[in-house]
């Protein structure tokens, strides 16, 4: 189930890439030919984003931009974007203690400092 899931996320991860840097594209476009596109053009050109993010993969193909990124033939695996669990080791007791510790010592202070602020205005 969990590959599964691995494997959903990196799609639409990798989905939403490309259909941010085309529409980087399609926007640095607009820019440099303002009033010579037609608005047909443009929408043709959105329509692209649009089918881009509903398709959950993409034909291979040698003409790509992103194939003219640095490790782009290298396949993105989601141990690349997060750590491994099995690295994490759980917290102590103690731990969690110090760190609710250090929440409640820091909602005090925080209290004490609004309060002062409401005295002195």
């Amino acid at each position: 189930m969990i590959i599964i899931l691995k494997k959903i996320f990196l799609r639409v991860l990798y989905a939403s890439l490309t259909s941010t840097t085309i529409a980087l594209l399609i926007l640095f476009i607009g820019k440099i030919f303002k009033d010579k596109l037609t608005p047909r053009f443009h929408h043709i050109l959105w329509l692209l984003v649009l089918i881009r993010l509903l398709m959950p993969f993409a034909p291979e193909s040698n003409l790509s931009i992103f194939n003219l990124l640095p490790g782009s033939k290298d396949s993105i695996s989601l141990e690349t974007l997060i750590p491994s669990t099995k690295e994490m080791k759980p917290f102590t007791k103690r731990q969690i203690d110090m760190a609710i510790n250090t929440q409640i010592e820091l909602f005090c202070f925080m209290k004490a400092k609004s309060k002062l602020r409401g005295e002195l205005s």
